[in-house]
């Protein structure tokens, strides 16, 4: 009976050990395969080659893919979201929404003009503010009387206020662009805080030279630019880069870049990198044919002081030297004078 109870008793450890197993390796099932478990996946169903964003702040989007973020998240308009595979996920509020404004198109009733005062949406705090549509009646407006209202004559964007080239930078994160590795997703007030930086460190010369060519009996204006950075005495700059922005109509044909750049040529940006800045350096580039020119800029960079490595130091050791050295001629005058008493 003991031996039939002991049996019974191991059979019941037994089931009891392989529900337990059981139980933790169905929670450790990965059913898509992207390295998040389904117990914390908050997207069973990625494409693993997609790959996966670096989570930090948002455990909401545990397991997910950047399209699938941006699915998740196209609602938001008060959201922006920077997003890349095996990068830190990014969202920020927006002070404007990105969602057009929601009032009715202008119309006519009879002779009486219906429209609206268009603007952007505001945001707080990552969600939009309430917006009235202010309407606007006119009557007797000439636009319904002559047949002449147009929709699309409402809407014209504002170009008065142009995007300006931290505008574009930040921009070219989401197209996944190469200032991406050069800024690492940095945010527009970090690269005017940094710009500030280095240029009470530094003096930025830009020299413009225009002249006209005559090729195949047409006269062509050159105009050669050169951007001359001059550190100021004992500044290192590390990791210095300077971003041109040239406005006016361009192809790459137009222009020709000298020294090792990155040129966007949708938004006309030229980048130049260099590791360590000590001394005067020029960056040039030639456009053609020649149109008003109007150019931005802004630099970053690591600032680093070397009065001490190149001054106070070298005087330091100086100072050091020649106080061993008159040591030493005191020492060997007491020496010589012992012995001649």
């Amino acid at each position: 009976m003991r031996a039939l109870r002991f049996v019974f008793l191991c059979l019941f450890l037994v089931f009891l050990l392989s529900f337990i197993v059981i139980a933790q390796s169905s929670d450790r099932i990965d059913s898509d395969g992207d390295g998040v478990i389904d117990a914390f996946d908050n997207c069973p169903d990625t494409n693993t080659g997609e790959g996966l964003p670096i989570i930090l702040r948002n455990p909401d989007f545990l397991g997910c893919s950047c399209s699938q973020i941006f699915s998740l998240m196209e609602q938001e308009y008060c959201k922006e979201v920077y997003c890349f595979p095996n990068r830190p996920l990014e969202i920020r509020n927006r002070a404007f929404s990105s969602r057009p404004n929601p009032c009715p198109s202008p119309r006519c009733e009879g002779n009486t003009l219906f429209s609206y005062v268009i603007d952007e949406i505001r945001c707080h705090s990552g969600k939009e503010l309430p917006y009235e549509c202010e309407e606007i009646i006119i009557e007797n407006s000439d636009i319904c009387i002559n047949g002449l209202l147009d929709v699309e004559d409402f809407f014209v964007v504002d170009d008065s206020v142009p995007i300006d080239i931290y505008d574009l930078v930040v921009l070219s994160y989401l197209e996944g662009s190469v200032f991406v590795d050069y800024f690492d997703m940095r945010s527009k007030s970090s690269l005017i805080n940094n710009n500030d930086v280095v240029l009470d460190n530094v003096v930025v010369e830009r020299e413009v030279s225009v002249n006209e060519r005559l090729v195949n009996n047409r006269r062509i204006v050159v105009a050669d630019v050169s951007l001359v950075i001059i550190p100021d005495n004992y500044v290192r700059l590390d990791d210095f880069i300077i971003v041109e922005r040239i406005h006016g109509d361009l192809s790459n044909k137009n222009l020709v870049i000298n020294g090792d750049y990155f040129y966007d040529s949708s938004k006309q940006l030229i980048l130049w990198r260099v590791d360590s800045l000590k001394d005067e350096v020029v960056f040039s580039y030639r456009i053609t044919p020649g149109f008003d020119l109007d150019f931005e800029f802004f630099v970053q960079g690591d600032v680093k002081n070397t009065l001490f490595r190149e001054l106070l130091l070298p005087l330091f050791l100086l100072t050091l030297l020649i106080g061993l050295v008159v040591s030493w001629i005191i020492s060997m005058h007491e020496k010589n004078r012992v012995f001649k008493n």
